[in-house]
């Protein structure tokens, strides 16, 4: 599932990108494994498995947005809500760059950092596993390949910022 670019800054995104891949792979398992189980234990595995991919897919793309914001927009929030001020920071276009979060998922993004922050601090709490069924199908379905294309957009404006803008992009056009 990588991004193609020669681009050092797409090396991290796709070490990224891959870690994201192998954090849903598991998931996936468990999900398959609890259709062929009844017990209490799949129960429970399932509970921790979906809360911990989810927890790590959203922490992946943070450190991608925050590398983002790094190399290319010249610095990333801080303070107590830089968490939510970063993907505010992604969702639009840039003099630099295209709009790195599609706007059909900025309140996808908005849940997923809203559930890193109950899963952080649930303490053995039990997690709302239809719930987060929901949320992992989401992430495969809709933001995964949403910010794939997203990511390779991104790519390729800063291989050639001087290509032809997106419908609805303003960004650079030859002189």
């Amino acid at each position: 599932m990588p991004v193609s670019s020669p681009l050092p800054l797409f090396i991290r995104i796709n070490d990224y990108l891959e870690r994201i891949e192998y954090s849903m792979q598991k998931a996936e398992k468990i999900i398959a494994a609890e259709g062929e189980s009844s017990s209490d234990l799949s129960g429970i595995i399932l509970e921790a498995t979906l809360g911990r991919a989810l927890h790590d897919v959203y922490s992946a793309y943070e450190k991608i947005f925050e590398d983002i914001a790094d190399e290319i927009d010249g610095g990333k929030p801080n303070g107590d809500a830089w968490h939510q001020k970063l993907l505010q920071q992604m969702r639009p276009k840039t003099a630099y760059r295209p709009a790195v979060i599609p706007q059909d998922l900025h309140a996808t993004f908005d849940d997923l950092r809203g559930f890193r922050h109950v899963y952080r601090g649930s303490y053995g709490s039990d997690l709302r596993v239809p719930d987060m069924l929901s949320k992992y199908a989401s992430v495969r379905d809709d933001v995964i390949p949403g910010m794939l294309e997203s990511l390779q957009a991104l790519s390729n404006h800063l291989e050639d910022p001087f290509v032809a803008p997106e419908e609805g992009d303003d960004g650079p056009s030859k002189p």
